[in-house]
Formats: C-alpha cells, sequence, structure tokens
C-alpha cells in the first residue's frame, strides 16, 4: 500500500469517528521508528493485518476509539492499539 492510500484512507476513518466526538490518536510512520519507543495498555488479541484488507473499517474505526495510541506503518501494516507512547 502506497504511502498517500495510507494516509487518505486514515484520514477518512478520523473525519468519520472525530463527528462522534470520540476518537484517539493515530501516528503513521516506518515500522523500524516505533520499536522501543511504545508500551501497550492492553494485551493485543488482534494481531498485525494490512488495513487495505476489505472489511477492515469497522474494526479500524473500534480500535481507534478504545483509550490509547493506534500506530500504524506507513505501508499500512496495523502494528498495535492501546499504545502508550
Amino acid at each position: 500500500m502506497k504511502k498517500t492510500q495510507v494516509y487518505q484512507k486514515l484520514l477518512s476513518l478520523a473525519k468519520m469517528i472525530s463527528k462522534t466526538r470520540e476518537g484517539g490518536l493515530i501516528i503513521i510512520g516506518p515500522k523500524e521508528k516505533f520499536y522501543g519507543k511504545y508500551d501497550l495498555l492492553y494485551q493485543q488479541a488482534i494481531k498485525k493485518f494490512d488495513i487495505d484488507k476489505e472489511g477492515v473499517d469497522t474494526l479500524l474505526e473500534k480500535l481507534i476509539i478504545l483509550d490509547g495510541t493506534v500506530l500504524v506503518s506507513d505501508n499500512g501494516k496495523f502494528l498495535a492499539y492501546g499504545a502508550k507512547i
């Protein structure tokens, strides 16, 4: 997935979530830059996945609403939710 597609998809979701006055922080960046920079608030019950797969929009929306930060690589790989930076 191209970087611009990642930004467009997540911006679209963020706009939709903002209308409900809920949401959290979404950080997008190179996967290597995240190592050792965060702790998890929740045990990761959901494994890493590509955000361009069909049907993941609802899952992404719910994970973004949870407390903590959502980390997504700039190539579209969902890395973690409920992260503490």
